[in-house]
């Protein structure tokens, strides 16, 4: 036989300053193993985060679960806006908090602190301010920030609106 390579032979690698040409084979396995360990750690991470395992630490108490949450309405709020002219523009508010069930009680002793740090702020603003998606959702959050200011330490979850009424 002569010195040609069999068909079950692995051809010799090319010797080049002592050293050898990678086979593209072995790349290709390593590209493949990695992105099928990333995609099972990707897989993983996500069944766990939406199954919900770690909304609990273990050994930590667990905080009101199941507890459904209280909407308290304020009284009708009605105020006069800030303007140069004889004739004012005014804001008719009908407002709702979401609050936990623990932190009712401090709620009911605030509320008249509450509503009147609402009308001292919407009194200090202008209709054009308030007017429109950015005037609104720049209403909810200084309105917010006014009422977990007052109920600190507990906090409100949220603040909706009923009704808006920007005359």
């Amino acid at each position: 036989m002569s010195d040609d390579l069999d068909d079950d032979d692995e051809p010799e690698e090319d010797i080049e300053d002592g050293e050898k040409k990678p086979s593209a084979g072995g790349g290709k396995k390593l590209i493949v193993i990695g992105a099928a360990a990333a995609l099972l750690i990707l897989g993983g991470g996500a069944a766990v985060y939406f199954t919900g395992l770690l909304d609990s630490q273990p050994g930590g108490e667990k905080d009101s679960v199941g507890e459904p949450p209280v909407f308290i309405e304020f009284p009708k709020i009605m105020v006069d806006l800030k303007t140069g002219r004889c004739r004012a523009p005014f804001i008719k508010l009908k407002l709702q908090a979401q609050l936990s069930k623990s932190d009712v009680s401090r709620f009911n002793e605030v509320q008249p602190m509450v509503l009147d740090a609402f009308q001292t702020w919407l009194r200090d603003h202008e209709r054009g301010e308030l007017v429109g998606r950015e005037g609104t959702e720049m209403m909810r959050l200084n309105l917010f920030a006014i009422l977990n200011n007052a109920l600190a330490p507990a906090k409100a979850e949220a603040i909706y609106f009923r009704e808006i009424l920007l005359q």
